[in-house]
């Protein structure tokens, strides 16, 4: 099968097409043929190995000293059952799917445990479907950790991209007020995905707004501990889901009652938050946001195009097992500002 691999940590020309052996399904698993799969921010952290100081020698030890362990990336992915392992039950051959799982989806098969796939929502192409997981997980992990609830205040910093715009998207179908802050070229999309007020990050200060908020969501790494304790709340929480040396600070004070509480970590791309995201996507509270897709050879440029920081939504690889024409995204793609 042919593979995205890459050999090295750095920019995205790395990452090149590769043979590789078929994958076999383990007990519980499902061979799926991928037709899209997802570049997310987390792939292109891992690829160009950006990992706070203070982090370094833990992740070169976990994810490879010298060169990547796991040479092919990728986690969310949309495609249709080949074959199960032994014990695995819960699909079939010619089944649709879609799901999260990390590593080796960047790939025309992949392995994965039948807890982490769902059926194809009705209605979605793959490419859509590839787009929803991640960055709504992340969202929805981040948004319950912080204490959301209904009638919640909640601001997102970095609302254009996969994990802000789906944030927007979650929050608002939990029952928040959410404030959003982008570019002003973005306004109109983030008002499109619900977003009750919309700030202009280059020309307003959101935390000197007047008003306070419940939760900070930062999901870009543009909101300091300061923002926090200027904007939220008594009782707030800032969330930081790109960790830095800064947002470990806070949440450390935090902890100890120096400073608003901050939430901090990994999510987990769960059974149970894949299935939540799919009911949100079925109730039509949470639709999938496409900002470009690149065909499988230009791996290379679906990576630069993450690494823009300009996306609107999720950036899809097509796969050579999508034969048919991509559906048009929900809006055309990004253009550099």
């Amino acid at each position: 099968m042919k593979t995205l691999a890459y050999r090295r940590y750095g920019p995205p020309w790395v990452v090149a097409v590769e043979d590789a052996p078929d994958p076999t399904p383990a007990a519980g698993e499902a061979l799926v043929r991928v037709h899209a799969s997802a570049v997310t921010t987390g792939d292109a952290r891992l690829r160009a190995f950006r990992v706070p100081p203070s982090f370094w020698l833990p992740a070169r030890a976990m994810i490879g000293w010298t060169a990547p362990r796991r040479r092919v990336l990728g986690g969310a992915f949309s495609g249709v059952v080949e074959a199960t392992g032994p014990g695995a039950s819960r699909f079939g051959a010619g089944d649709a799917v879609f799901g999260f799982h990390l590593f080796d989806a960047h790939a025309e098969l992949k392995a994965a445990p039948e807890t982490q796939l769902l059926p194809l929502p009705a209605g979605l192409s793959h490419e859509q479907a590839a787009a929803l997981p991640f960055g709504a997980c992340t969202a929805l992990h981040f948004l319950r950790a912080a204490g959301i609830a209904p009638g919640a205040r909640v601001v997102v910093v970095g609302a254009a991209g996969a994990v802000g715009g789906a944030a927007v998207q979650v929050a608002k179908a939990l029952g928040a007020e959410v404030s959003a802050v982008c570019s002003q070229e973005a306004a109109e999309h983030v008002r499109g995905l619900g977003a009750d007020r919309v700030f202009d990050r280059k020309a307003e200060d959101y935390t000197r707004a007047g008003r306070t908020w419940d939760i900070l969501f930062d999901a870009v790494g543009g909101a300091r501990p300061a923002d926090g304790r200027r904007c939220l709340a008594s009782g707030g929480a800032q969330v930081s889901v790109v960790i830095g040396a800064a947002a470990i600070g806070a949440a450390l004070r935090g902890a100890v009652g120096l400073g608003p509480r901050t939430v901090i970590g990994e999510s987990r791309e769960t059974p149970e938050l894949l299935a939540e995201i799919a009911a949100l996507h079925a109730s039509g509270a949470l639709r999938p946001v496409i900002d470009a897709v690149f065909p499988f050879a230009e791996a290379a440029q679906a990576h630069a195009r993450v690494d823009s920081g300009r996306k609107r939504g999720e950036v899809i690889l097509r796969h050579p097992a999508a034969e048919a024409p991509a559906q048009a995204p929900d809006q055309a793609p990004a253009q550099a500002r």
